[in-house]
């Protein structure tokens, strides 16, 4: 490699290392801005994903059969023994 190639080798180098490391406020807040919005939207979704994995985990008591949701109306006073007696009927032996 000759002198002259080797001298015009090294300002392009400087040049781009002195316009990376110089920039602008405008490019600053630009990568600022940048950043702000990726946080954001990792925060969104971490959030989403947190809430669905807390909603799966208190899953609800398997609902009551009818024979049980019978016997609740019957001990509030909701039905006669006699009306019970005739569901449970029809219930167990349809």
């Amino acid at each position: 490699m000759s002198d002259s190639e080797r001298c015009s080798a090294v300002p392009s180098l400087i040049l781009f290392h002195v316009s990376f490391v110089n920039l602008g406020i405008a490019e600053l807040v630009y990568i600022f801005g940048i950043i702000v919005v990726v946080a954001f939207v990792a925060t969104m979704i971490a959030g989403v994903g947190i809430r669905v994995v807390r909603r799966s985990q208190k899953m609800p008591p398997p609902a009551a059969d009818a024979l049980d949701i019978l016997k609740v109306r019957y001990a509030r006073g909701e039905i006669t023994r006699q009306e019970f007696e005739e569901m449970k009927r029809e219930l167990v032996h349809p």
